[in-house]
């Protein structure tokens, strides 16, 4: 965590308003996800939940999610390679879709979230001539995403598809969840769609990338048993099937997972700071874990750090 005295020289040297992010606690939280996992799953970290830290962040994960053109921007800024990016989103347009895949280097993976954006893709892929890898995204119950019976048609249409590898199913729910057996629930729910969607299409699910929501202490009096919930969701992942009917492994991301960066906003002129506005974006678990609101008045005589 920042302490006083480095926010007050961070002030002297960059001057205010300034947002400062403390990257030193990634590598050891992304090694404690890890240890908590089994050794296959991999990591995939939503870039909208912070870009500033991705110089850090990024060696440190398989792949990267992004939902709109700037974070591919961003992405491609930093050298990140095309295919370590999930291109993702409900609202994904033609000429984004066309702009991912027509790059040097295909995206690892594009979401489907609906039946038009099964044709989008195709169409893009067709035109590019070129096999574009995708996910079906599993509906909770609300606008994101296809619903049960929409999804298994979508499979349908999409296997054999010459422009369309369909490697599996994405499925996020929500965030800020404490519950041990909702999170068995949701896993056990996408070990069994595998297998409907083997034995009802014909698709051996090569990746299934599922959003866990963890929750976030923004507050005091917020902290939950995270070691629990890692080991819970640990197990139910071990009690999915390893490999497809030939053999070959199955892949399972983590996306969405909560990371620590801690943040200070220290403020100039005004006598106060609205900070991190954008949290709802954030989607809560995958926001800062350990969030340092500092506000920093115009005297700077009255440095305050906020609750976490």
């Amino acid at each position: 965590m920042l302490s006083d005295d480095e926010l007050l020289r961070l002030a002297d040297d960059h001057g205010t308003p300034l947002y400062a992010f403390d990257t030193r606690d990634l590598a050891p939280r992304v090694a404690r996800l890890r240890a908590a996992l089994p050794r296959d799953v991999a990591l995939c970290y939503a870039v909208k939940a912070n870009a500033f830290v991705l110089p850090a962040l990024e060696p440190l994960v398989e792949r990267l999610e992004v939902c709109s053109p700037g974070e591919l921007r961003i992405c491609r800024a930093l050298g990140v390679p095309g295919e370590k990016v999930v291109l993702s989103g409900v609202n994904k347009d033609e000429p984004t879709v066309d702009d991912a895949v027509g790059a040097a280097g295909v995206p690892s993976v594009v979401t489907v979230e609906s039946a038009s954006q099964l044709a989008l893709v195709r169409r893009v892929a067709r035109a590019r001539g070129l096999r574009v890898p995708v996910l079906l995204r599993l509906s909770s119950g609300n606008q994101f995403g296809l619903d049960r019976a929409d999804l298994e048609r979508a499979a349908r249409e999409a296997t054999g598809d010459p422009f369309l590898e369909l490697r599996g199913v994405q499925f996020f729910s929500g965030t800020q969840k404490v519950s041990v057996r909702r999170i068995r629930r949701e896993v056990a729910r996408l070990g069994e769609l595998a297998c409907e969607l083997r034995d009802g299409c014909g698709l051996e699910t090569a990746e299934v990338e599922y959003g866990p929501g963890l929750p976030v202490a923004y507050f005091e009096g917020d902290e939950t048993d995270e070691g629990a919930l890692l080991e819970g969701l640990a197990e139910a992942i071990d009690d999915l099937p390893r490999t497809d009917a030939a053999g070959t492994p199955v892949q399972y991301f983590l996306e969405e997972v909560p990371m620590t960066a801690d943040t200070a906003v220290l403020g100039g002129t005004p006598d106060f700071v609205l900070v991190d506005l954008a949290l709802s974006a954030c989607w809560g678990a995958v926001g800062l874990c350990g969030l340092v609101c500092a506000l920093y008045a115009a005297g700077r005589d009255r440095l305050e750090q906020a609750p976490q």
